[in-house]
C-alpha cells in the first residue's frame, strides 16, 4: 500500500512518519516545504488530507463568537485530486460538510483525537477512531490497523462530524466542572482538589458511562433541587458564571424542544411514564410533567399511560416501556431510547 498525506503540519508529519515506521510508503505533499509533487501524492493508493482549517475570523485572540471552519484549504486539495483515489478527510469540519465536498471518488471522515505535544500517542493509541462514509470502511479501518489497536467506529459522514466535535465539548465540560468545583472551595475555605478527588472516586455514576444516553430529562425528588440550590449558592458567593442555572435552562429548553416535535405529528400525544422514573410513584420533579406542560402551553393535547382508549396518538416512552398500550397503524412513537 502507498498512502499520499497533504499537508505536511505537525499532525501530517507525525501520520508520514509512524506510517513508515509500519513499512508502508508514502509520499507528502504541503506548499510550505520540499517535498514530494503532487502528481506523486495523486497516485497513490489513499490520500490522508491533513491540512488545516482554521477557525473563520480568529486571530491569536481568543473571542466567543460562534463561527464555523474555513475549508479553503481542503477545498483547494480535493480540486487538485483529479484521479478518483479513495480519500480521507482528518481535517477538522462541522457536521453536515462532507456530505457537502465536491469529490467524485470515495470520500472518508478519519478525525484525529490527538493532544498537541504528543501526537504519535494519540495516532497509536486514541481512545478510539471516528470513521464516516457512504460506503464500506474495510480500506480505511484496515489502514489504520496497521499502526493502532484503537477501537473503530463507522457511521455516517455526520455521526463521525458531530462525535468528534462532541468529543472536545464534553472535555471542555468537564474542565469547567472541576474548575466550578475549585472556584466554590476557595469561597467556602474548603479543599477543591479534595472533592474532586472523592467524586473521581464515585465510579457508580461519576465517572461511568451511566447517564451517556440520549433520553428522557432529568427528574426526581433530588437532583433537579440540588442543582437550583446551586444556583443560589453561586449568587450568593458572588460567582461571575452559573452552571448551576445553565443547566437548568438546558433542561427546560430540552423539554419544550421535545414537545415541539411532538406536535409536529399533529397527534395527541401519550406520555407513558408519569412518575420521575420507572417502577417509581413519585411525580416529584417529573420530566414528563414538564414535557407535558410545555405541549399544553404550546396548545397540545397529552395524556399519561392511565390513558387506555384506542386511536391515533404519538407515543412518548419516557420509560421506555409500554404498559399493555398497543399503537394503532396511524399512531407515532418517539423512543429517544433506541436513538
Amino acid at each position: 500500500m502507498k498512502v499520499g498525506i497533504y499537508g505536511l503540519g505537525n499532525i501530517g508529519t507525525a501520520l508520514k512518519c509512524l506510517l513508515e515506521k509500519n513499512n508502508i510508503i508514502v509520499k507528502g505533499y504541503d506548499t510550505k516545504y520540499d517535498a514530494d509533487t503532487v502528481n506523486d501524492v495523486n497516485t497513490c493508493d489513499i490520500i490522508w488530507i491533513c491540512v488545516d482549517t482554521p477557525t473563520e475570523n480568529w486571530g491569536d485572540d481568543i473571542n466567543d463568537e460562534a463561527s464555523d471552519f474555513d475549508y479553503s484549504n481542503l477545498k483547494q486539495v480535493l480540486s487538485c485530486i483529479d484521479t478518483n483515489v479513495p480519500v480521507i478527510v482528518g481535517c477538522t469540519v462541522s457536521p453536515g460538510i462532507c456530505r457537502s465536498l465536491d469529490y467524485n471518488g470515495e470520500l472518508y471522515y478519519v478525525p484525529f483525537l490527538i493532544s498537541q505535544g504528543d501526537i504519535e500517542t494519540g495516532l497509536i493509541s486514541p481512545d478510539c477512531w471516528f470513521v464516516g462514509c457512504k460506503q464500506s470502511a474495510d480500506k480505511v479501518t484496515n489502514l489504520i490497523s496497521k499502526f493502532s489497536n484503537s477501537p473503530v467506529n463507522v457511521g455516517t459522514y455526520e455521526e463521525a462530524e458531530l462525535a468528534k466535535a462532541l468529543y472536545n465539548s464534553w472535555i471542555i465540560q468537564k474542565i469547567n466542572f472541576a474548575n466550578w468545583a475549585g472556584d466554590l472551595a476557595y469561597r467556602l475555605d474548603a479543599n477543591g482538589q479534595k472533592i474532586m478527588e472523592w467524586l473521581k472516586n464515585s465510579s457508580q455514576l461519576i465517572t461511568s458511562p451511566k447517564y451517556m444516553t440520549p433520553g428522557w430529562g432529568d427528574g426526581g425528588p433530588c437532583h433537579p433541587r440540588d442543582n437550583l440550590m446551586m444556583s443560589y449558592l453561586n449568587e450568593k458567593l458572588n460567582l461571575l458564571y452559573d452552571p448551576a442555572m445553565n443547566n437548568h435552562l438546558q433542561r427546560l429548553a430540552q423539554a419544550k424542544t421535545l414537545a415541539q416535535r411532538i406536535l409536529a405529528t399533529g397527534l395527541p400525544a401519550i406520555i407513558l411514564g408519569k412518575s420521575y422514573k420507572t417502577g417509581i410513584d413519585s411525580t416529584l420533579g417529573s420530566y414528563s410533567l414538564v414535557v407535558a406542560n410545555y405541549i399544553q402551553e404550546l396548545g397540545g393535547t397529552v395524556y399519561f399511560e392511565d390513558h387506555n382508549e384506542p386511536g391515533d396518538y404519538c407515543y412518548v416512552l419516557a420509560h421506555n416501556q409500554w404498559y399493555g398500550h398497543k399503537p394503532s397503524s396511524n399512531s407515532c412513537t418517539i423512543n429517544l431510547w433506541i436513538e
